[in-house]
């Protein structure tokens, strides 16, 4: 019987272990989506130069420090589950009552410190997206108050949350006063900015915008392939192209005698540049260097466009 008893036990602790794993997963997954948009904003706002603009050193600011809070709170997070799982080992390992206590009141501070960084998100992100919104309407004072509203309706749960304490974070109903205003924010906002497009949804831009999102989210993998490709091509054909560039005349000699050349000779020049470039390819360990190669080609058209020369001198 006591054996039963604490096979059900452990079998409860891995299952709460696999859920927490589970969770991790989630949460790392969403991080890292997360983490490589912000790269690319960062790198975006970067490239196009922020000292010679404000509102660019403004969003580049914004940017960093919403990828700092998030980092810290996924670092949190995960402090977390590493407390909770010694914890919930509590129905089978026999530890003292200090150890549980210690373990209680490690696991609540660092659950506070990661619903304040959750909270602090929600309201950050927020005012983001009213800022934006706030932009699309610049001459609105009515669209202005219902923003401003939002936001400290917002504002005001999330701190009133943070003043209960910890008890406020175990509470659905404490949980969903902070919910219920930032989705009311996020989906005025959002209906705001949709109002904006939908105005002017006659344009021949933005319906042909519009209808070429999907066409545009499909092109990137085919765009990764292209680079890819044209990257072994052009590795590929370099031996190609430094001897198309070192083909040059004598100096002193007048333009388009090439052309003038017989066909034969032409294309013994021609078998002569593909021999030397079949030749480097396929032999890597050679006494003479491709340089050197190069110079014995350009020696030899020379050479015949000197003959060429003579003989029309003669």
């Amino acid at each position: 019987m006591a054996n039963s008893t604490t096979q059900n036990k452990q079998d409860v602790l891995l299952e709460h272990i696999r859920i927490l794993g589970v969770e991790m997963a989630v949460i790392f997954l969403l991080y890292g989506l997360y983490a490589a948009f912000s790269f690319i904003a960062i790198y975006c706002l970067l490239l196009r130069g922020i000292r010679e603009s404000r509102p660019r050193v403004t969003l580049f600011i914004i940017t960093l420090f919403e990828f700092l809070i998030t980092t810290s709170y996924l670092v949190l997070n995960f402090v977390f589950f590493l407390i909770i799982i010694p914890k919930s080992t509590e129905s089978v390992v026999d530890a003292g009552p200090e150890f549980l206590a210690r373990i209680d009141s490690l696991a609540s501070k660092y659950r506070i410190a990661t619903e304040f960084m959750l909270r602090f998100i929600f309201v950050f992100s927020d005012g983001i997206v009213i800022w934006r919104t706030w932009s699309l309407f610049p001459y609105k004072t009515s669209v202005k108050v219902l923003l401003s509203l939002c936001l400290l309706a917002s504002s005001i749960y999330t701190e009133k949350v943070l003043q209960d304490g910890f008890s406020a974070v175990d509470d659905p109903r404490q949980n969903m006063m902070v919910i219920i205003p930032l989705l009311i924010t996020n989906l005025v906002a959002t209906l705001l900015v949709c109002h904006t497009a939908c105005k002017d949804v006659s344009t021949p831009s933005l319906g042909i915008y519009s209808d070429a999102m999907p066409l545009i989210a499909a092109l990137y993998p085919a765009l990764i392939i292209m680079f890819t490709t044209l990257e072994d091509y052009r590795y590929g054909s370099q031996e190609e192209v430094i001897l198309s560039r070192s083909i040059k005349f004598t100096p002193g000699s007048p333009r388009g005698q090439l052309s003038h050349m017989s066909e034969t000779d032409r294309q013994e020049i021609s078998v002569f540049i593909s021999s030397v470039t079949t030749h480097e390819r396929d032999t890597s360990a050679q006494s003479i260097s491709f340089s050197e190669q190069i110079r014995e080609c350009i020696q030899k058209i020379n050479s015949k466009t000197s003959i060429i020369k003579d003989d029309g001198n003669g």
